[in-house]
């Protein structure tokens, strides 16, 4: 079997989630982070990552979520999506997106 190497200089990982790493990006909380195209609804930074940690909140502790477990996230495609995504991933929980438009 070949190992194909990238011509590209190593890369260093780190240990912290996408959640983690969104959260201290240096962006301010005021930009806009899901727009919706047909009604013009926004969530900004700041109102996603404060509902998705506020979701991740209560599957930990109403919904007794352990990390690993999956959560199936069905509806039309919105503004909350974002908000759903993450606060699963902050809880631990993999979010298992579907919706009926796709």
């Amino acid at each position: 079997m070949h190992i194909y190497q990238s011509t590209h200089p190593s890369v260093t990982l780190t240990d912290e989630s996408i959640v983690e790493f969104l959260l201290a990006a240096p962006k301010p909380r005021e930009w806009r982070a899901s727009v919706d195209s047909l009604t013009g609804e926004t969530k900004t930074r700041g109102q996603v990552f404060d509902e998705a940690l506020a979701l991740a909140r209560g599957l930990i502790v109403r919904k007794h979520a352990k990390r690993g477990q999956v959560a199936l996230v069905f509806g039309k495609t919105s503004v909350d999506y974002p908000v759903v995504a993450l606060g699963c991933m902050a809880a631990g929980v993999v979010p298992s997106l579907a919706s009926a438009a796709w």
